[in-house]
């Protein structure tokens, strides 16, 4: 349990450093993640007299970060906007011109996938991410789904 009694220290002095720089730190809302791999069990770690909670994902900078580093909820997240913008342009597509239709996928789907895509772009969900954009593309082109 070296571990456990070396992440006790660094929280202690985590909470030592708040109080000398006069920061307050909420236990309520501080938690830790542990990542780990896939096959490894977590370890449950209790700062005392404070319980810093462990969490399993968490949503940094608008990106889903779970502590396996699988991006699951990540691509999930995604999917379910890609989702969406894919009906908007579904239902447009025959009230507007291509052009605006072009603006529309840059600024719903384009940015939505293209932003954190070097960090989940490798992972073994991305492939349905692709698959959508491709979904959206051929709506727009009135391209068949054989068609590249």
């Amino acid at each position: 349990m070296e571990l456990v009694e070396e992440i006790n220290k660094v929280f202690a002095k985590i909470i030592i450093w708040f109080q000398v720089n006069l920061l307050s730190l909420n236990l309520n809302k501080a938690y830790y993640m542990q990542f780990l791999s896939k096959t490894y069990y977590a370890v449950n770690i209790t700062y005392k007299p404070n319980r810093i909670n462990n969490v399993y994902y968490t949503n940094s900078l608008g990106l889903m970060l779970d502590s396996t580093l699988s991006w699951k909820p990540h691509i999930d997240q995604l999917i379910s906007k890609l989702n969406s913008a894919c009906y908007v342009i579904r239902s447009l597509k025959s009230l507007i011109p291509l052009e605006t239709l072009r603006m529309i996928y840059f600024s719903s789907v384009h940015s939505i996938i293209s932003y954190g895509i070097i960090f989940c772009s490798n992972s073994t969900y991305s492939n349905t991410i692709f698959k959508l954009q491709m979904r959206v593309i051929r709506i727009m082109m009135n391209a068949g789904n054989r068609e590249s």
